[in-house]
């Protein structure tokens, strides 16, 4: 015999995001909350008859014409039903998928991905993750035939980067030297560098020079942290976010145009791929895991 599953839901009316209060945590009662439990954007509630469970399709927007790359560092599905692992889906709706290349993996499960604590209110990654142990990376073949996507192509005045990062708990243990390593890497564009000393720097090309930003505050190991940096082209104002709060230290002012240009975009090594756990000096992979890239 073939179990029958059934489901029961609102169809397309679907369940709005909630205020935060009104989300219940573990172990609390939900008499005085609501549906749904998932705390971004709208959900299909669904309803088991026969399982007497309850499941949740939670639904994003894939194409946001704002968007350059998104990389959620999930798994793809092949034609045939399979997994594909080597390859990670690029959901801004311009398909520049990252392929994986060295050692690097898409993370067997989604675990990987929760906060230390094992509590959704804490900084944690989504779904699966990209697991770096070091001489890998996913990399991103950036084209443009036509010359206008904007950001390739065509120069922007505007520019947001943002990332969920978890270093090793060990990552510059017994190091010496400047083991400093790529978060990530376009030569002539723009780089991510995870410093020695557990800062982060990016540097980006503007106006025809490489303007560094000198190093964030230290961020810790064997946790995640959210990145975010944006740049206004009109303004020249950069500014920094770990965890979404604003830091507020002071930073370069550079008006003008940008753009990454063609190739290769590497995340969680540089172009080219060093496969030291010590890289003394300098221009290493970075160590443990990485999530959610959006440009």
């Amino acid at each position: 015999d073939q179990p029958h599953l059934f489901y029961s839901g609102p169809m397309w009316n679907f369940e709005q995001e909630r205020n935060p209060l009104q989300s219940f945590p573990s172990g609390a009662s939900n008499d005085t909350h609501f549906l749904p439990v998932t705390k971004t954007h709208d959900v299909l509630a669904l309803f088991g008859s026969n399982t007497a469970d309850y499941n949740e399709v939670d639904l994003g927007e894939i194409r946001n014409p704002f968007y350059l790359l998104y990389l959620p560092m999930n798994e793809l599905i092949t034609r045939a039903g399979t997994y594909d692992l080597g390859r990670t889906p690029d959901i801004s709706g311009r398909f520049l998928n990252a392929t994986l290349s060295g050692t690097a993996q898409i993370a067997a499960q989604a675990s990987v991905t929760a906060a230390p604590s094992g509590s959704l209110w804490d900084t944690h990654g989504k779904g699966k993750a990209l697991i770096l142990p070091g001489g890998g990376a996913a990399v991103v073949n950036l084209t443009d035939p036509s010359g206008t996507i904007p950001g390739i192509g065509a120069a922007v005045r505007g520019f947001t980067l943002q990332l969920l990062v978890r270093p090793d708990a060990n990552i510059n243990r017994g190091c010496g030297g400047n083991p400093y390593r790529y978060l990530l890497q376009k030569g002539g564009g723009l780089d991510l560098i995870y410093e020695a000393d557990n800062t982060v720097q990016l540097s980006m090309q503007l106006n025809g020079r490489r303007l560094r930003l000198d190093r964030s505050p230290a961020l810790p190991v064997g946790v995640w942290t959210h990145l975010a940096y944006t740049w206004d082209g009109e303004s020249g104002e950069f500014v920094e976010y770990i965890n979404g709060a604003l830091i507020g230290r002071a930073l370069p002012n550079e008006k003008g145009t940008f753009r990454l240009g063609t190739g290769a975009l590497s995340i969680g090594a540089g172009n080219a791929i060093d496969s030291d756990i010590c890289p003394t000096n300098g221009e290493g992979s970075f160590r443990s895991t990485i999530d959610e890239l959006q440009l």
